[in-house]
């Protein structure tokens, strides 16, 4: 059984959405002779210049360890010091991704809510959020079964999946089951083809790329109406969950690597581009 301790918050759909689009940011498990890879994002929202990224990746044989730092910028930055660090860790058993744990803070200004995951047998076995707040009971509509965790992975952990499988197959058909620590939902991928894309002055990468399109379906967990600006309601399927994203190699002897990401939200559309890539400690 796993052990739930938990807070109820009222989190921007804004917010929820940026964390899962900045965790794309992390580098496939592929090429296990890479020590470590850094990128670089600039995330654009409406237009204007938001935010960025930096992630890193440790790969030690059949380990994995990932790291990513985002935060706002320019006028934005005026307005809410809002800040994200996430982290994850795991095992790659063949065409598998096996987490052991994972991490997730947003802050804004002194307030910060945070959420500390650790997984064994190919399950999440102890959630802790920071501050705390009361496990739903069984019956209750955010509930989330027992049956329902089995196989799930963190988020990143999910994406670090998908990347793998571009890298091995060319292709992102799959569906990956993941669990935040509130909610059970599923990522299902789609292969739109390939792309060849040219350098800009927003965007570093030049080259062909495989594009994918991203959808979010709602499984069970925290999804009630009055939940983050209901982008987490339950009901119809809304068009602001999902995304498309495409896949490169911006470094000839490195992975595939998200490249550049792009949706439409009721606020307005965002774009995400790499602004530089490279390799640590060769």
């Amino acid at each position: 059984m796993v052990k739930r301790v938990h807070r109820f918050t009222r989190r921007s759909a804004v917010a929820t959405m940026a964390a899962g689009w900045l965790a794309l940011a992390a580098p496939s498990v592929q090429g296990a002779s890479d020590p470590t890879f850094r990128v670089a994002y600039d995330i654009y929202f409406g237009g204007l210049h938001l935010a960025v990224a930096d992630a890193s990746v440790s790969l030690t044989g059949a380990r994995y360890v990932l790291g990513l730092r985002a935060n706002l910028r320019g006028i934005s930055s005026v307005f809410s010091s809002w800040r994200l660090e996430t982290n994850s860790r795991g095992a790659v058993n063949g065409s598998s991704i096996l987490p052991d744990a994972h991490t997730l803070t947003q802050a804004r200004g002194g307030d910060a809510d945070s959420v500390r995951m650790r997984f064994d047998s190919g399950r999440p076995v102890d959630v802790v959020h920071t501050p705390e707040r009361e496990e739903p009971a069984p019956g209750h509509e955010d509930f989330i079964p027992e049956s329902e965790l089995q196989g799930a992975l963190d988020p990143v952990s999910a994406l670090i999946l998908a990347m793998q499988t571009v890298e091995n197959a060319q292709s992102c058909q799959m569906r990956a089951p993941v669990y935040d620590g509130r909610r059970r939902f599923d990522l299902v991928f789609s292969s739109l083809g390939s792309e060849n894309l040219e350098a800009t002055r927003y965007n570093a990468y030049s080259g062909p790329a495989t594009r994918c399109r991203v959808h979010i379906e709602l499984v069970s967990g925290a999804f009630s109406a009055a939940d983050s600006d209901s982008f987490w309601s339950r009901g119809a399927d809304r068009s602001d969950r999902q995304m498309d994203v495409w896949f490169g190699r911006p470094l000839s002897d490195g992975p595939v690597l998200p490249v550049r990401l792009q949706g439409d939200t009721r606020f307005g559309r965002f774009l995400i581009h790499l602004r530089e890539a490279g390799s640590i400690g060769q």
